[in-house]
């Protein structure tokens, strides 16, 4: 039985997961450049007050909650608004770049790791319940602007409903308060226009790019491969 092998075998042995590995590279490195997301309307409008640098005045009803739709074609669960200074069109498809470092077009969000820990313990109330997508999206607004935004009132709704909203919204800013999560638990979205400008950045779960379940299997492949062709023969 042979079990040794001569160098221009192993040389033909190891081409395959080199190649895999190559192919895989070049596919992660253009998935980075083709980031894409769609934005919902999410349907509830809050009365707010805004005014300061690098926040848009507002005096009146905006809309504002959980957006969800999807990332690179898979659907996500929630998505918010963490960038108040530019406008965005809902319902829309928006090609984006994605990070996972609490930056939006390249600038820091400010208490990213409070906005990160808000989600990460109430995103899940705001899936199907568009009102408390609201309570949610405005006190992140809050922990990211302080006094330059306020939250005067939920829009269209019963007394009772908005007291009951408010309080909501109030005791998640304050839950908030000494708390930080990892901001690579997120994608920190920045969609373009159609015009390349900047539109309003997004946060949503961290899912994984198409090209890591290819690169997963390639690499994979490279290894089966190289381990079967390497068995001796007798």
């Amino acid at each position: 039985m042979r079990t040794t092998l001569s160098a221009r075998r192993l040389t033909g042995f190891l081409r395959t997961p080199l190649l895999l590995g190559t192919i895989a590279v070049l596919i992660s490195n253009q998935s980075a450049l083709a980031d894409q997301m769609t934005i919902a309307n999410p349907g509830v409008q809050l009365n707010v007050t805004t005014s300061g640098v690098g926040i848009e005045n507002v005096n009146g009803d905006i809309l504002a909650g959980n957006a969800a739709g999807t990332v690179n074609g898979r659907s996500v669960p929630w998505m918010f608004c963490v960038d108040f200074a530019r406008d965005i069109y809902v319902p829309g498809t928006y090609n984006a770049s994605i990070t996972h470092d609490g930056t939006i077009h390249g600038d820091s969000v400010n208490n990213a790791g409070k906005v990160t820990w808000l989600v990460d313990n109430y995103g899940g109330q705001a899936v199907g319940n568009s009102e408390l997508g609201a309570a949610l999206q405005a006190a992140i607004w809050k922990v990211m602007y302080g006094n330059q935004f306020t939250l005067n009132y939920f829009t269209g709704v019963s007394g009772p409903i908005n007291i009951s909203l408010m309080a909501t919204y109030n005791s998640w800013v304050s839950a908030s308060a000494g708390h930080s999560d990892s901001v690579a638990n997120l994608n920190w979205i920045s969609p373009l226009n159609s015009d390349g400008t900047p539109a309003q950045g997004q946060i949503t779960i961290n899912t994984p790019e198409p090209s890591t379940f290819v690169i997963a299997g390639l690499s994979g492949l490279g290894i089966i491969g190289y381990h079967v062709r390497r068995r001796p023969r007798a």
